[in-house]
C-alpha cells in the first residue's frame, strides 16, 4: 500500500515524537472466513452470470488482492476442512 518508512527505524517519522525513536516492526492481523455452498452476497450490478466450482475437500492458499494498486492485502492457508 505504499507505506515502507513506518517500519525502518531511520526513517520513521512520527510528528511530536524525537527523530528515529518510535517505529513499528510489524504489523500482524488474525483474519476469520467463513466460506459456504451460498458464497459470498455481492451487488446485482456486480455479479456474472457464470458459476464457478471450487472443491475445498483438500489443502489450498488463498490470497485477497487490491485490484486498483494491484497489491496482496491477505493471504492464508486453508488446511482443515470439517463437515459441519
Amino acid at each position: 500500500m505504499g507505506v515502507f518508512d513506518l517500519f525502518e527505524k531511520k526513517f520513521s517519522e512520527f510528528y511530536g515524537v524525537p527523530r528515529n525513536t518510535l517505529f513499528v516492526p510489524a504489523i500482524l492481523q488474525h483474519v476469520s472466513m467463513k466460506v459456504n455452498e451460498v458464497g459470498l452476497r455481492r451487488d446485482t450490478a456486480q455479479t456474472a452470470n457464470r458459476t464457478v466450482m471450487f472443491d475445498a475437500s483438500r489443502p489450498f492458499l488463498y490470497f485477497v488482492i487490491e485490484k486498483t494498486i494491484d497489491t496482496i492485502v491477505l493471504s492464508g492457508v486453508y488446511s482443515k476442512p470439517t463437515v459441519y
